[in-house]
């Protein structure tokens, strides 16, 4: 299987290798720029190639069946008033040429029927009658005049902006003088190309069928990142990512790296370094390197992937009413996949106002310039958008999108025996999972050795997103065994504007943290039970202070989990509530807190700090400000050390509470005093614990009742 070469803007160049080409043709040569869209569509077309039948390529056949029309318009920038730098008639043979490129005729006979067809358009955007061929007077731009395009010249914008016809009714070419980056022609998917007018008025011509393919999404079949002027990147590589087109050389505009140009008999039989196999038809290919009357071929894989890339990308194409000679009804319309993953890329959007023009677009009622943009997802969050188009005959549109991107939400880990954990997870889209240790069995991942943090990579099924999602090992070697009840969820995503900037806690040691926004830190919820600990002592006083992201006022809530049972509902486990300074003193809000003598003792508890805007946040959910996002929160750990006398106040039964001068029945860390006078007895099938008694009064233990002591 071969890696489909990340680039997709064409840039065709014309020129004379008279070191490397034996025969009198020119050769041309392009360079890709990459454009993040076209080359997500491209890798998701070459995937369903690739999984409908296994590898076999050539197996496949192209979503869309039959010949399908690809309506052109032509623009000549004409540099002079007095005479054309290309006549009509011209312009058709050109059309003609692309025609039998694509049908398999004339000179390109023996090649692959592509079956698409190409016609000049007989409507214009406002659904007047046209031959296709526009022509604009340039003549007054002395750049352009002297110059061309690119380089010291005007741009390829500059030019798009003299002429350019709705790129989703029609395929737009644009013919020019002169270049002056010395190419033939430019191109790509989301332009069309442009051409050097003298380099497709040539009979069977290789330049138009060329960039036109790559405007279908194809790539070159060789690698094109061989560096300028040297030899150390000429490796062996792939283009395209098709199985019916042989690794080659790398090669790009000024390399020096070893290119066969010739369609020779002697060539095409000569050995491929890259395969050690015959160069064959490669040397024919219309995508390679070639003597200018050598490329008149197209592979059966290059067929498949052109089709479906104009299905996948080009689709409004298709249904373009421009080649009709009758005049269209007016429309207005916004073409869209329906759902859409957001990790890569945008999405494909073609706003249309048929015999009009577009007067305004907007994303979720607000009025914006273009549709390229899409909402911010953390893994596993997805968001519904909606698009409206209004043209200037009043005409509207509108079309709803559901943007997600894939990962998985609620990660809970729970400590096992025998020195592994697990972890559970939702996924109610059932995107695919794999994990970096442990085992994946439906919604969870068992038999992870403690002290490994989990990688858990999801994509879709298309194989878009690959997001990894780390999970940090629970603190099973450390003793915090109880599982925690939910995991943190944030309702508005990652924020720039809010998050726990520092968090301060004056146990021993002390716990000084610092951070960021969420979004800085890449999560709304941070896990440091693990790393980040400290001891705290009952009935002693501690301060606790929680700094916001920058100036931005924050809602701060910090819970204990006392009782160590998971949750944070209990009215005495938040124990600090308040809002921070915002852009006075610091942005942070202090307090101090008593540690309980009722507590769990001796264990590690976990502390949950929380800051966000709303004051509707809680323990498990975060929620933010809609369009700003969600704070966050962040989990540290705790053990308390009793610092009570335990004595008894009067007579009664071990295990209750009253009797003893903590308020709390004893555990296996006090040194327990039954002071004189008093009885206290251990009830039937009780399990007392205590470090150690000291009986001044009188201690009872009833027959199946148990005392445990531990003593130094």
């Amino acid at each position: 299987m071969k890696t489909i070469f990340n680039h997709f803007l064409f840039i065709l160049l014309l020129s004379f290798l008279s070191t490397f080409v034996q025969a009198q043709d020119t050769a041309y040569q392009c360079i890709y720029e990459p454009d993040a869209q076209t080359q997500e569509i491209a890798r998701q077309v070459l995937a369903k190639m690739n999984s409908l039948k296994g590898q076999n390529q050539g197996n496949q056949t192209s979503l869309l069946t039959g010949v399908v029309k690809i309506p052109l318009v032509v623009h000549v920038i004409e540099p002079s008033t007095t005479s054309s730098i290309i006549t009509d008639a011209e312009i058709n043979a050109m059309v003609a040429n692309l025609n039998a490129a694509y049908r398999a005729t004339g000179a390109f006979a023996g090649s692959q029927d592509v079956e698409i067809e190409f016609e000049l358009a007989k409507q214009d955007p406002t659904c007047n009658t046209t031959t296709g061929i526009t022509r604009y007077d340039a003549s007054g731009n002395a750049t352009y005049v002297s110059k061309g395009v690119f380089n010291t010249g005007v741009s390829w914008a500059t030019v798009q902006g003299w002429r350019t016809w709705a790129k989703n009714l029609y395929a737009n070419i644009w013919i020019v003088h002169k270049l002056d980056n010395g190419a033939a022609g430019v191109g790509g998917p989301s332009e069309g190309f442009i051409v050097l007018a003298n380099s497709v008025k040539t009979p069977n011509e290789q330049v138009s069928p060329h960039e036109i393919a790559h405007y279908f999404g194809l790539a070159h079949p060789f690698p094109t990142d061989a560096t300028p002027g040297t030899n150390a990147s000429c490796n062996c590589g792939d283009g395209d990512g098709l199985t019916d087109t042989p690794n080659l050389t790398a090669y790009s505009i000024g390399s020096i790296c070893p290119h066969e140009w010739s369609c020779s008999s002697t060539t095409m039989n000569s050995l491929n370094p890259c395969t050690n196999l015959a160069y064959g038809n490669i040397q024919k290919n219309i995508m390679n390197y070639l003597n200018n009357t050598c490329g008149t071929q197209f592979t059966a894989n290059q067929k498949t992937f052109m089709r479906n890339f104009i299905e996948s990308y080009h689709s409004v194409l298709l249904t373009s009413p421009v080649l009709q000679t009758t005049p269209s009804t007016p429309i207005a319309t916004i073409s869209a996949t329906p759902t859409f993953c957001t990790s890569t890329a945008f999405p494909n959007f073609s706003a249309m106002c048929l015999c009009s023009s577009v007067q305004t677009m907007t994303i979720n009622g607000n009025v914006v310039t273009s549709y390229g943009l899409k909402p911010v997802l953390s893994a596993g969050q997805q968001s519904t958008w909606t698009y409206g188009l209004t043209c200037a005959n009043g005409l509207t549109d509108t079309k709803t999108v559901l943007f997600y991107n894939p990962g998985v939400t609620n990660i809970i880990t729970a400590c096992g025996t025998g020195g592994v954990y697990s972890l559970t997870f939702n996924n109610p889209n059932n995107f695919m999972v794999t994990s970096s240790s442990g085992t994946v069995v439906g919604n969870s991942v068992i038999n992870v050795p403690n002290g490994t943090n989990v990688v858990l990579t999801v994509s879709d099924a298309n194989g878009c997103g690959n997001n990894q999602q780390t999970v940090i090992s629970p603190c099973c070697s450390l003793g915090a065994n109880s599982p925690v009840a939910c995991t943190p969820t944030a309702t508005n995503g990652l924020s720039n504007y809010f998050g726990i900037a520092s968090f301060a806690f004056n146990g021993t040691p002390a716990i000084n943290a610092t951070s960021s926004s969420s979004q800085s830190d890449g999560k709304n919820y941070v896990d440091n039970s693990c790393l980040s600990q400290t001891n705290v002592i009952a009935g002693n006083t501690y301060t606790l202070t929680v700094g916001g992201h920058y100036t931005n006022a924050h809602k701060v809530k910090v819970y204990i989990d006392y009782n160590n049972n998971g949750l944070f509902t209990e009215a005495d486990e938040i124990v600090l509530s308040g809002t921070t300074s915002g852009s006075t003193g610091g942005n942070i809000y202090s307090g101090t807190i008593t540690i309980p003598n009722t507590a769990v003792a001796n264990t590690l508890l976990r502390v949950r700090v929380l800051a966000d805007p709303s004051s509707s946040s809680n323990s498990c959910t975060i929620v933010g400000q809609t369009g700003y996002g969600s704070g966050q929160i962040e989990d540290y750990a705790l053990s308390i050390t009793n610092n009570c006398t335990m004595y008894s106040v009067k007579s009664g039964n071990w295990d209750d509470a009253t009797v003893w001068s903590c308020a709390r029945i004893p555990t296996n860390s006090d040194i327990v005093t039954i002071t004189a006078g008093h009885t206290v007895n251990v009830p039937s099938a009780l399990i007392a614990h205590a470090k150690d008694v000291k009986a001044y009064g009188v201690l009872t233990v009833q027959q199946t009742g148990l005392l445990k002591l531990i003593t130094p």
